[in-house]
């Protein structure tokens, strides 16, 4: 999983790495003796003597620091490492510290500020010692991947690589290795918590205890019931109180980490919310969560609160919300929009008698707000609360505080901004694209109203702080094709070292050139969208991918055999089949099954560019393939849909099956598809749809890992007389798969995905409502379109926070599946037709 805060640090329109954000704040160094050399990767500085000869793997000493003594610290663990001669490095800046201990941080990266690398356990053992004898009067965070040294409050040590070695996984990310006692290689975990290698004894420290099972564990008398989440600042349970045995909140606070920005710690803001709720609950009972009391255990500080009954708003609205519904009345509308309406004004009261009392909640946003059956509500997190007179912290939601222009002094700011930001959601959540491009929201307000009248007042409030300007005239398919061609243009670069299109964070992670994420998809959707790529970027494309395609997984998202697809297309058939002869060789293919990056993916690159060459050697190695698949299954529990699920294998089958005129092949995926859609679930709408997380079912209507991408394959199988009754099953797909507004517009993940679906129905079955449906669905895609100053419009990827081109997630994507409107089905998206 991608840590997006990595890549969002600086300010801008694009992901980018930590390490380029040019405010950095204070930078910090040590002195460099003679006969050592320094230098920078990533958010580290390092050091070590000339010729120096890094072991493999060994003892990692971490060498933690509060950020105000960071730089004494640096000073005596480097003045001991120099005199030992042993290499280390340490956090290159005071925005990086603040990054790795953030509050939202990386919980095995947090409290490494420091690491020395000894060259072997005799040596590891005396700079342990030294360094802890030096800094006793200091104290860090924990590390929590660590085991500290001793009765250091700083010094940790762990056991892991040194030199970096991975294995190679098949969504092109790196597993990284360490060998165990029998010089096997394992995966060198990095764990909220300490391990070891199998058969590697910690020589440091006594032989630790097994712990025993006597029952739930215990903090300060009260019983942990179940952990809600976990921070870089603590976690926060349920608990059971030790005296009245009711069930309680229990907030951790962590010392020396769980940062805002502005360097306040955890602890700090857990004691001054405790004050905050014991002033607020004393003088307006119910206003806030009741304090039962403050208290320390070990090291780390609690905070026991009343457990406040209701819903988080969140999921109130991915429950009730109609927009992201099937079938819902006018009537449907009318009465959501009332009970919205009785949020607004119960929230609006809440801040109200908190702003009598002198205090700005300051983080009004739908993470703190619950829904209680009467449609009143109760502010809980009261973190970033804070008197009037008070600084403001550094925390809060992306989407509900206020831009720095529009500080007109009013003290209310902040809770006013994000009582207009929750009506926004209530409506539909579109913080990130109205922040970019204001004027969007009448395409939003379009969308809604085609749907039923939005109350006025509950609009004028939900756009209250936004200058939207005058409405544009909704862009045709073929206008908007060309303004995000135009966008991906204005942005391509061929001369950039690292990528040529803006990427996704994920591309970071793995690589530049794939079809999902890399350079690959985006010239897939330039081709298919009849644009002219130019020379200079095809040209460093074919170059990368010369360099570079023997490090590269092989599957068809995120490896060769996407790649090959692309230059099949593109015109350099033999690379294309020398690419492809690779992909189907390369051991992961025969390690996985799945369509995104196993076997049917590489399987379905096979038939494409045999359908385009006619080389019948393709056909025989997909047929191989094939024959794997079905007789020596490699299929793990994956969830369910096109990329990662049983309806992908189908899909390759499918074709295959059609392609070799082997029925066998059919009668599999058939089987497989069947066994997928027994873990659908059908809605209250009577849609069908995928579940990610049943203890917090939410409906996933996507192409990727969704229904759209189910009934892809499922179009496929309905069409023949023997998958007559799989029919009722397509209808309850279709059904999911109309909505017009979505939070992302993404091939992938989002709205471009169901115009693919649909579009690829309306082919299959002969169907005119799907096309309707689908040209329906393209006309909200303008909605996500924001305009360029250099040409065109940009598409936000995923998360919403940077523009991405790739094509899962970001332009491309939407430009393929407006290419396949505009143009005919022609295999825009990697979709094969009939």
């Amino acid at each position: 999983m991608v840590d997006q805060m990595n890549y969002t640090l600086m300010e801008g329109d694009f992901f980018l790495p930590s390490a380029l954000t040019p405010d950095t704040g204070r930078r910090y160094s040590v002195q460099l003796p003679a006969g050592w050399e320094t230098g920078s990767e990533s958010v580290w500085s390092y050091y070590a003597p000339l010729g120096f000869e890094w072991p493999e793997q060994g003892w990692k000493i971490h060498v933690s620091s509060r950020i105000a003594d960071v730089e004494k610290v640096f000073g005596i663990a480097a003045g001991i490492c120099f005199a030992s001669g042993i290499p280390f490095k340490h956090v290159a800046a005071k925005k990086f510290y603040l990054l790795l201990n953030h509050k939202h941080g990386s919980r095995v990266q947090a409290g490494k500020c420091f690491v020395a690398y000894p060259a072997s356990e005799a040596a590891a053992k005396p700079l342990l010692d030294e360094l802890a004898e030096a800094l006793a009067g200091f104290v860090g965070p924990y590390v929590l991947t660590d085991r500290r040294y001793g009765g250091s409050r700083t010094v940790h040590y762990r056991y892991g690589s040194i030199k970096p070695r991975f294995r190679l996984l098949g969504d092109g990310s790196k597993q990284w290795l360490v060998r165990d006692a029998q010089g096997v290689d394992v995966e060198d975990r990095r764990l909220p918590f300490f391990t070891l290698p199998a058969g590697i004894e910690d020589p440091f420290a006594p032989p630790q205890d097994s712990p025993q099972d006597d029952g739930p564990p215990t903090v300060g008398g009260f019983r942990i019931v179940k952990a809600v989440q976990h921070s870089n600042a603590g976690g926060t349970y349920q608990a059971i109180h030790p005296v009245t045995g009711e069930t309680v909140i229990l907030k951790e606070a962590r010392p020396g980490t769980g940062l805002s920005w502005d360097g306040v710690e955890a602890q700090e803001r857990l004691q001054r919310e405790y004050h905050t709720l014991k002033d607020i609950s004393a003088r307006a009972p119910g206003l806030c969560p009741e304090p039962y009391d403050l208290f320390s255990e070990w090291e780390h500080d609690f905070l026991a609160e009343e457990l406040v009954d209701g819903v988080g708003l969140t999921r109130w609205i991915a429950t009730n919300c109609p927009i992201i519904q099937a079938d819902r009345s006018t009537d449907d509308f009318a009465a959501y929009y009332r009970r919205c309406e009785r949020i607004i004004a119960s929230l609006g009261a809440a801040l109200d008698r908190l702003h009598a009392l002198g205090y700005v909640f300051s983080d009004v946003s739908p993470g703190n707000i619950l829904v209680r059956d009467d449609d009143t509500v109760r502010l809980i997190d009261f973190e970033t609360a804070h008197r009037v007179s008070e600084t403001v912290p550094l925390l809060g939601t992306d989407g509900y505080a206020p831009p720095p222009e529009l500080d007109d002094g009013d003290p209310y700011l902040r809770d006013h901004y994000g009582l207009s930001a929750v009506a926004l959601a209530l409506l539909f959540p579109f913080h990130q694209v109205a922040g970019r491009s204001p004027r969007n929201l009448h395409l939003l307000h379009s969308a809604l109203s085609e749907r039923a009248p939005v109350p006025p007042a509950l609009w004028q409030r939900a756009i209250r702080y936004r200058e939207l300007g005058a409405p544009a005239a909704r862009p045709t398919v073929d206008e908007l094709l060309t303004s995000v061609a135009d966008g991906l243009l204005a942005d391509a670069d061929a001369g950039r070292p690292e990528w040529m299109f803006p990427p996704p964070s994920r591309a970071y992670e793995t690589n530049f050139l794939s079809a999902a994420h890399g350079s690959a998809g985006i010239l897939h959707a330039l081709h298919h969208a009849r644009v002219r790529i130019p020379d200079a970027i095809e040209q460093r494309f074919l170059a990368e991918v010369d360099k570079q395609h023997t490090a590269l997984p092989p599957g068809l998202h995120a490896g060769t055999a996407g790649i090959a697809w692309v230059l099949d297309e593109l015109g350099h058939t033999e690379r294309s089949l020398s690419l492809l002869k690779f992909s189907a060789a390369h051991p992961l293919t025969q390690d996985g099954d799945d369509l995104g990056n196993g076997a049917a993916g590489v399987g379905l690159a096979l038939l494409a560019v045999h359908r385009s060459t006619g080389e019948d050697r393709l056909l025989d190695i997909a047929a191989l393939l094939g024959e794997r698949i079905v007789t020596e299954p490699k299929r793990t529990k994956a969830a369910p849909g096109l990329a990662k699920g049983l309806a992908g294998i189908s899909y390759f089958l499918f074709h295959l099956a059609r392609a070799t005129g082997n029925d066998r092949y059919h009668h599999a995926g058939s089987r497989m598809l069947r066994a997928e859609l027994e873990r659908t679930v059908r809605l209250p709408d009577g849609s069908i749809s995928v579940c990610d997380d049943p203890a917090r079912p939410r409906a996933l209507p996507y192409l990727a890992d969704g229904s759209a991408g189910i009934g892809l394959a499922l179009t496929r199988y309905a069409s023949l007389e023997s998958g007559a009754d799989l029919r009722p099953w397509l209808d309850g797909i279709r059904a999911d798969d109309t909505k017009k507004v979505t939070i992302q517009a993404g091939l992938h993940q989002g709205l471009a995905g169901l115009v693919v679906f649909h579009a690829d129905h309306a082919r299959w079955a002969g169907s005119p409502a799907d096309d309707v449906t689908a040209r329906q669905l393209a006309d909200g895609l303008a909605m996500h379109a924001i305009p360029y100053e250099r040409g065109g419009v940009r598409i936000l990827g995923h998360g919403l926070s940077r523009f991405s081109a790739d094509l899962a997630t970001g332009s491309a994507g939407v430009l393929a599946a407006l290419s396949r409107l505009a143009f005919g089905a022609n295999g825009q998206g990697f979709v094969l037709n009939p």
